[in-house]
């Protein structure tokens, strides 16, 4: 089936009916996987404006000719045409980790290629997403190609600015990007976090739980850690000596662990005792957890940093990757043209202490690993977040804000390192108040410290290992 072409740019594949692993190859042959690559469209989509149903293997198919396309030519890759019934049932099969993009309609795909910077005169486009890091990226990617983004902060807000849907170019509210997103597994609240436990939990656990992501949230400064545990039914003695050891290797770094609204009395009283002794702290709500005076001061400490091990060369390559996402990323949402200053391998090192800073560390492992940390001026983060937050009334406000600027910087990271075959995984944005708990989670390693200005507010990025 050759697909349809659209302004030069966009290819689009129209299967129809059932689509399933028998008949999939069917809809996209070897041919006209040759004639794409040979094209090299901007973008590639599967229409399924006349598919009536379709099963996991049928998607698993589309998924890997969309994924081999994306290796091979960098093209952006995603399915369009989707209603609500399609777009949840693809969702649920990734388990809401889609790897390409999902887009309701063919013209909202098409915002996001050059053509589709052809606009009439009204150029805002409503944003709603309850994913925040999908709500930055949506609106960053939108304002760079000229568009005025509107992004709801809550679904509440996405109600009332609907009611004059006639005032925007488009809605965006079922649309998905797939591998320029930062998907984590955990959740971030203020700067704790949060792993979400379900059903009766046994030595599986080791399997389920990302070990290396945990121990990477610890390398870059998070203290607290809450297992939301309303969903548990009860556990056995391999998962509680797993929680045991994430409590040892928890304690080097002063971390503290608590589960929140566990049935105790589903659990073996030993266990309950054991884990006590074990240091773990138990609460009935997430709120008895924030409001607890113990969890409030060990949230607010900064990790001492370790001696680390020395830059490899390979994450030294790839520092251009790295260095390319931060800098887009800013120069679109401050529209700011940024100076670079110099390129050192030295310890973090901030000139001018004096200046009102944020600062923020996130971490990368898998094929590469290291610690991103970048620091920049406040009034720099707040002007860079308007595009995602419009007025930015609080510090809290801030704070959030600074987490979707680096997860927009990582994702982007991430995938322009796949474009490589360089794959990486990362962890939440760990936030700083001040630069004393930065330099004591950094520590006294060398990395490599790239110094910018944006006009005239500051800006660092530091890679180390």
């Amino acid at each position: 089936m050759k697909p349809v072409i659209k302004k030069q740019t966009v290819a689009i594949f129209m299967p129809q009916g059932f689509i399933d692993g028998q008949n999939a190859n069917s809809f996209i042959t070897l041919q006209d996987i040759q004639f794409i690559q040979a094209k090299k469209f901007e973008m590639v989509l599967i229409s399924f404006k006349k598919v009536i149903s379709f099963n996991k293997n049928g998607i698993a198919f589309f998924e890997k000719v969309l994924r081999d396309l994306h290796a091979k030519i960098k093209c952006d890759i995603g399915i369009c045409d989707l209603n609500k019934q399609h777009y949840d049932q693809i969702k649920y099969f990734f388990n809401d980790d889609v790897p390409f993009s999902l887009f309701d309609t063919e013209d909202n795909a098409l915002l996001f290629t050059r053509e589709g910077t052809q606009k009439q005169n009204n150029n805002s486009v409503l944003i709603w997403k309850e994913d925040s890091s999908q709500r930055s990226i949506i609106a960053i990617e939108l304002f760079d190609r000229g568009y005025n983004p509107v992004v709801a902060q809550t679904y509440n807000d996405y109600l009332s600015l609907k009611k004059n849907e006639d005032t925007y170019l488009a809605i965006l509210d079922k649309i998905h990007f797939g591998l320029t997103t930062n998907m984590i597994a955990a959740q971030k609240v203020r700067n704790t976090v949060i792993y979400y436990l379900k059903d009766y939990l046994d030595g599986d656990i080791l399997e389920q739980f990302d070990l290396t992501y945990h121990q990477n949230c610890l390398k870059i400064g998070f203290k607290t850690f809450m297992f939301n545990a309303m969903r548990v039914s009860s556990f056995n003695i391999h998962a509680s000596n797993f929680f045991f050891k994430l409590s040892a290797e928890g304690a080097e770094y002063g971390a503290l662990f608590a589960f929140v609204g566990l049935d105790t009395s589903k659990v073996p009283p030993s266990f309950i005792q054991e884990l006590e002794d074990a240091g773990y702290l138990f609460f009935e709500r997430e709120e008895d957890f924030y409001n607890d005076e113990d969890v409030k001061a060990v949230e607010k400490e900064a990790t001492a940093g370790k001696k680390g091990k020395k830059l490899s060369k390979n994450l030294v390559s790839h520092i251009a990757q790295f260095t390319e996402a931060t800098v887009h990323t800013l120069q679109v949402m401050t529209s700011i043209i940024p100076k670079k200053h110099d390129v050192k391998v030295q310890p973090l090192t901030i000139e001018d202490e004096d200046k009102q800073y944020m600062a923020s560390s996130i971490a990368i492992y898998g094929e590469l690993e290291g610690m991103i940390t970048i620091v920049m001026e406040k009034s720099l983060v707040t002007r860079a977040c308007e595009i995602l937050l419009g007025d930015v009334n609080s510090d809290e406000m801030l704070q959030d804000g600074l987490s979707e600027i680096v997860n927009v910087i990582t994702g982007k990271s991430k995938s322009l390192l796949s474009d490589e075959n360089v794959s990486i995984n990362i962890t939440i944005p760990r936030n700083f108040d001040n630069l004393e708990d930065v330099h004591k989670t950094v520590g006294p390693k060398k990395g490599i410290q790239i110094n910018f200005t944006f006009e005239d507010q500051p800006f660092t990025f530091f890679l180390s290992s």
